[in-house]
C-alpha cells in the first residue's frame, strides 16, 4: 500500500495508530456473492496472490508482511499452510497487505471477488467490536468492506456514515459461523454490495461501506485496490491458518473500444512535410480534412484519400489525427491497440510514439521515409495488436496521431484503420494464417517464483504457436528441487511439453518447448536434461523448421564436448546447416551472448562467430538477466535473460548497443511470415518495450532479408533508463 512513501512505513505507522485510534479495531474482509459479474458473462481467470503449494511464506509472493513495533507475532509455514499467530500478545498486530506483480483493478461496477482460505484456530477479544482476525477489501474508488472473523461468526465493521445506527468500527451485521474449520470462502463485490460465501453457501451480505470518516494517518481505507489479511487491532487476537489467496475480476459489462474502428479521424493528404508538433494535442489541424476509417485508395475503404497528380509517383505519406476523451484512465489497467496499416506506420500517443510498423528502425521518419516492404494479399487485411500501458493516457483530452507511408510511390493502395481497447482481460487471437507466434525466454526455473508465473502467463495469453528458450532453464541443481525440471520447468510450461509424465497438468500432443542448454542446466546435469526433453539430434545442440524459420540450437557452454568455438565441430555443423537451408528466416540460438552490456557477465567472445557470413538472421541469447539489442554491422543480436530469476545491472554500453532494459521480467514474442519477422520484447504487465522487424522480397523465399536501418544510433541510450512504454526507437 503506497501513497507518497513506501509500503513498510505506511502499514507500520497505520497497524500503531489504528489500534490506537480504535483501542483495537477489527478489519474484515469482503465477501463474494456467486454471481458477482455485472455483465451476464463468466469472470477472468483468478490471479493468484498466494499459493500455499510452493512451500513458502505469502510475503515470498505478493504480499508485504508487516507487524505492529515490538510485536511478538510470528508467521511459519508447516503442512502446506502458513500459521500467523498473534496470540501470545493481545496489543500485537500482523498481517499481509497484497502488493501484487501486475496491476489488479478492484472495480465494482464490474465486478470482482477475492477468494481465500482460513481456519481460525483460536481467537479472542476484549472488545466487543474487534476481531482477532480480519480481511479488508477497498475498491479502485476508495469504498470497500472490512469483515471480522470470531471463532462462532462474521461480522462487518460499520463506517460511521450514520453514526445513530452503524458507528465507525463498530460491529454491524453479523451471521453466525463456525470458522474454526478449514474454510474456503469468496468474497464478492458487485455495485453497492457485498456477498461472503463460504464452501459455496451465501452467509453473510450487505452494503459496501465508506471508512473516508477515519481521519488518521495514512489512510488505508482511501487506498484504492488494498486487500489486507490479518490482525490490525491492539484489542484482540488469534491463531490463523492461511491457504490458497485469489482474486477474480470480471470482463467490462460494455465491450465498447475507446476507439471504434470507424471512428472520424482528421486527415492530410497533401504532400507536405510536417513538423513533430503534428503530433502534439495542441496542434492546429481546423484546415485539415475529415472522414470515418477505414482511411485510404485502391482497396476498400469509407474515406478516399489523394494521391497526387501522378498515378505513377503518388504521395510518399499521409497523416491522421483523433481526439479521444478519458474520464478516468485508472480504470484501466492495460490497452490494447489494433492497426490495419497499408504499406507502414508510426502511432502516437499524446506525442509519445507507441508503435512502429513495417517501417525502418532507429532512424527518424520523414515525409519521404519508404516503409520496409510492400504489404498484399492477407497482410492487407492482418490486425496489427500490441498490449500498451493505461499510464500512456491522461484524464481528460488524448491525441492519437499516425502516419501510414507507401513503400514505393508507385503503390497502387493505401489503408488505415485503427481501434484502441481495454486490455485488461485481453488474450492475442491467432495469428493469420502463414504467420508462426513464438516466444523466446531465458534464465527461468526457480521452484518457488512469482516472477515465473507472471512470465508464463504473460506468454500464455499471447497464443504463441510454441516456446523457444535462450537457456538456463533449471536452476534447480544441488537438490533444491525434486525434479529439476518438472518442478522448476514444467510446473509453468506443461502445457507445450511432449511428452510429459510430470505431476502439473497435462501435456501438449506434440511436443511445443524447444530449449537451448544453459550453464545451470550443464550443473543440473545432461541426463536429466535429456531426459525432461525430446529433441532432435544429440539434444545438446540440434536444428529444426517452424513455418519460414529454421531454428539453430547451440550449446555455448564450454563443456559441450563438440567444442564451442567457430571451427569446432558443433561450429562446422552450423555452418553447414545454415549455408543448406533455404528459410526465409534463420535464427541461432545460445546461452552466452556474443555481445552484451552487463555488468554480471558481459559479452562471450568465444561465441563471436562469424554468423552474418554464413547467412544468419538474427542472434538470440540470454546468461545475462537483462534485455538488450545490439546491431553487429546489419545482424541484430538480443539477449533475453529476464524469464524470473532475478536480474542484473547494466555496465559500459557493449559496441552497437541499441536498446537496454532491467527494471521488469518479461520475454520476446516473435511473429514471422514469408515477408516479414518482427520481434518484440514485452514485460509481463503488457508493456512493450522494444520492437524491432526485418522485411524481404515475398517473391523469392530464398532471397536475402533486408533488414530494418540498424546502423549505430546517433545518440546513446542511458543503460540506467527505465523504458515504459513501446519502443522502436533509440530512448531520446
Amino acid at each position: 500500500m503506497k501513497k507518497t512513501t513506501t509500503y513498510a512505513l505506511i502499514i507500520c505507522v497505520f497497524l500503531s495508530a489504528l489500534g490506537t485510534y480504535l483501542t483495537g479495531s477489527a478489519s474484515a474482509k469482503p465477501r463474494a456473492v456467486v454471481a458477482f459479474c455485472s455483465a451476464p458473462i463468466p469472470p477472468n481467470s483468478p490471479i493468484q496472490l498466494y499459493d500455499n503449494t510452493l512451500g513458502n511464506l505469502p510475503n515470498a509472493q505478493q504480499w508485504q508482511f508487516i507487524t505492529s513495533p515490538g510485536a511478538q507475532a510470528t508467521q511459519i509455514y508447516s503442512n502446506g499452510l502458513t500459521m500467523l499467530d498473534t496470540y501470545t500478545q493481545v496489543t500485537d498486530s500482523a498481517g499481509y497487505f497484497v502488493a501484487p506483480t501486475q496491476p489488479i483493478t478492484l472495480d465494482r461496477s464490474q465486478g470482482f471477488a477475492l477468494n481465500f482460505s482460513v481456519n481460525i484456530l483460536a481467537e479472542t477479544h476484549n472488545n466487543a467490536n474487534r476481531a482477532g482476525f480480519s480481511v479488508i477489501v477497498i475498491a479502485n474508488d476508495g469504498k470497500g468492506i472490512e469483515l471480522g472473523f470470531w471463532s462462532n461468526s462474521v461480522w462487518a465493521q460499520g463506517d460511521g456514515i450514520n453514526p445513530s445506527t452503524t458507528p465507525l468500527f463498530n460491529r454491524a451485521e453479523s451471521a453466525t459461523f463456525n470458522t474454526s474449520a478449514p474454510v474456503t470462502y469468496q468474497l464478492g463485490i458487485i455495485s453497492n454490495t457485498y456477498a461472503l460465501v463460504a464452501n459455496g453457501t451465501t452467509i453473510l451480505s450487505g452494503p459496501i461501506r465508506d471508512y473516508s470518516a477515519f481521519n488518521g494517518f495514512p489512510d488505508p481505507y482511501e487506498q484504492p485496490n488494498l486487500i489486507f489479511i490479518g490482525d490490525d487491532t491492539t484489542s484482540a487476537r488469534a491463531t490463523v491458518t492461511l491457504g490458497n489467496i485469489a482474486v477474480q475480476t470480471c470482463p467490462g459489462a460494455s465491450a465498447d473500444p475507446i476507439l471504434a474502428l470507424g471512428s472520424t479521424w482528421k486527415y492530410r493528404d497533401d504532400d507536405v512535410d510536417l513538423d513533430n508538433s503534428w503530433r502534439n494535442l495542441n496542434y492546429d489541424d481546423s484546415v485539415w480534412q475529415s472522414g470515418p476509417a477505414p482511411l485510404g485508395y485502391g482497396d476498400p475503404v469509407s474515406t478516399t484519400l489523394n494521391f497526387g497528380s501522378d498515378a505513377n509517383n503518388k504521395i510518399i505519406t499521409s497523416y491522421f489525427r483523433q481526439v479521444i476523451t478519458v474520464e478516468n484512465p485508472l480504470q484501466f489497467t492495460q490497452l490494447t491497440m489494433s492497426v490495419l496499416r497499408d504499406d507502414g506506420v508510426v502511432v502516437y500517443l499524446n506525442g509519445q510514439e507507441i508503435l512502429r510498423s513495417n517501417m525502418p528502425t532507429n532512424t527518424a521518419i520523414v515525409s519521404n521515409t519508404l516503409a520496409l516492404a510492400t504489404i498484399g494479399g492477407a497482410d492487407e487485411t492482418t490486425w496489427h495488436t500490441i498490449a500498451l500501458s493505461s499510464s500512456l493516457l491522461v484524464t481528460g483530452t488524448n491525441i492519437i496521431a499516425a502516419e501510414v507511408h507507401q513503400a514505393a510511390a508507385s503503390s497502387s493502395d493505401l489503408r488505415f484503420a485503427l481501434q484502441l481497447g481495454d486490455g485488461t482481460s485481453s488474450v492475442l487471437p491467432p495469428p493469420p494464417t502463414g504467420t508462426i507466434r513464438f516466444a523466446v525466454v531465458g534464465d527461468f526455473g526457480y521452484i518457488n517464483s512469482q516472477e515465473n508465473i507472471d512470465v508464463a502467463q504473460a506468454i500464455k495469453s499471447w497464443n504463441v504457436d510454441f516456446v523457444t528458450t535462450v537457456g538456463d532453464n533449471s536452476y534447480c541443481y544441488n537438490n533444491a528441487a525434486p525434479d529439476p525440471y518438472d518442478d522448476c520447468v514444467a510446473r509453468y510450461y506443461h502445457e507445450w511439453i511432449s511428452p510429459y509424465s510430470g505431476k502439473y497438468g497435462t501435456g501438449a500432443n506434440e511436443n511445443r518447448f524447444w530449449p537451448v542448454m544453459g550453464n545451470h542446466d550443464w550443473d543440473t546435469g545432461v541426463l536429466s536434461y535429456t531426459s525432461a526433453f525430446s529433441l532432435p539430434n544429440n539434444e545438446r545442440y540440434y536444428d529444426l523448421a517452424r513455418g519460414p524459420v529454421q531454428f539453430f540450437m547451440l550449446s555455448s557452454d564450454p563443456r559441450e564436448p563438440d567444442g564451442n568455438t567457430a571451427i569446432s565441430i558443433q561450429g562446422l555443423w552450423l555452418q553447414n546447416k545454415l549455408a543448406q537451408s533455404t528459410a526465409p528466416w534463420k535464427l541461432v540460438y545460445m546461452h552466452h551472448p556474443p555481445y552484451s552490456s552487463s555488468s554480471v557477465h558481459g559479452s562471450s567472445a568465444w561465441m563471436q562467430w562469424p554468423f552474418k557470413d554464413w547467412g544468419a538472421t538474427a542472434i538470440l541469447a540470454g546468461h545475462d538477466h537483462t534485455y538488450e539489442r545490439i546491431d553487429q554491422s546489419g545482424l541484430p543480436y538480443f539477449v533475453s535473460g529476464l524469464g524470473g530469476r532475478s536480474v542484473y545491472a547494466f555496465g559500459v554500453p557493449a559496441s552497437g548497443s541499441v536498446v537496454r532494459y532491467n527494471s521488469d521480467y518479461g520475454a520476446m514474442l516473435v511473429e514471422a511470415s514469408e515477408c516479414a519477422i518482427e520481434f518484440r520484447f514485452v514485460t509481463r504487465t503488457g508493456v512493450v518495450v522494444d520492437s524491432f522487424s526485418q522485411a524481404r522480397a515475398c517473391a523469392s523465399p530464398s532471397s536475402t532479408p533486408t533488414p530494418s536501418q540498424t546502423s549505430t544510433p546517433a545518440s546513446t541510450p542511458n543503460p540506467n533508463i527505465s523504458v515504459r512504454v513501446y519502443l522502436p526507437l533509440v530512448i531520446r
